[in-house]
């Protein structure tokens, strides 16, 4: 009996230490410029790792587009993002897991190239007008992002309460997909934003449109005001609306 309670006193003071190295790991991961990264804490493991991997995946398709200057395509990304190492870590009753992949192992879509015999063919080729190159040019541009605003929402839905916002809304903010957010007292124009309703506990009661004394809720449809919630608090963002649909 005395053997067993060193082993579990033993234990006791090994599993904090254990923690400690798990948030230092995280951390220096998150810090380091050569990573790619995103996190989300849910009730479950499982439902965790999903959300964090779709998160990493819109990281990965930002990340191509911004630096490599290559946009990848969502079914790619998804599949490396599949590949990504995890790191789980326990939150009260909560699950928080963490998703990291090396940039150097995400290789983005380069054209083949051109053998020697083509490039003298085009050098010598006269015919070519000038309607044809726009055209080819047009047609073999990287494609656009359209930023959707159903999309965007969709996404942000994910968060389950108050705690998990900025998980979610940070990756797309540096997407670019939504402009700003804050807490609502900190909105300088309130009825160009949407709002996020909070309740004291930190569930999310409601998703109101833009407006001032009435707003959509984005759920239910129904026009509501932000004075049906007293009590509660609220979190505004901006959704990039330059080329929305």
């Amino acid at each position: 009996m005395s053997r067993l309670l060193h082993i579990i006193l033993a234990l006791g003071a090994v599993l904090p230490i254990l923690a400690n190295d798990r948030a230092a790991d995280i951390n220096a991961i998150k810090k380091s410029p050569d990573f790619l990264s995103a996190e989300a804490t849910m009730k479950t493991a499982d439902e965790a790792v999903a959300v964090a991997r779709d998160l990493l995946r819109d990281e990965i398709i930002r990340w191509t587009t911004d630096e490599l200057q290559i946009p990848m395509d969502s079914v790619e990304a998804q599949r490396i993002s599949e590949q990504a190492d995890t790191m789980t870590t326990e939150r009260v009753n909560m699950m928080r897991v963490f998703v990291y992949i090396d940039k150097g192992s995400i290789t983005g879509p380069t054209p083949a190239p051109i053998p020697e015999t083509a490039q003298e063919s085009a050098t010598e080729n006269t015919l070519l007008t000038d309607s044809a190159r726009q055209m080819i040019l047009q047609r073999f541009a990287p494609k656009k992002t359209v930023i959707r605003r159903g999309d965007v929402i969709t996404k942000m839905m994910r968060a389950r309460n108050f705690f998990e916002l900025k998980n979610v809304m940070e990756p797309l903010k540096k997407s670019g997909e939504i402009t700003g957010y804050g807490k609502y007292a900190t909105a300088q124009n309130p009825a160009l934003c949407y709002l996020i309703v909070y309740d004291p506990a930190g569930n999310l009661v409601a998703w109101l449109g833009k407006g001032e004394e009435t707003r959509k809720n984005l759920k239910t449809g129904k026009t509501e005001s932000i004075r049906d919630y007293r009590g509660c608090g609220a979190i505004w963002f901006t959704i990039n609306e330059n080329n929305n649909e």
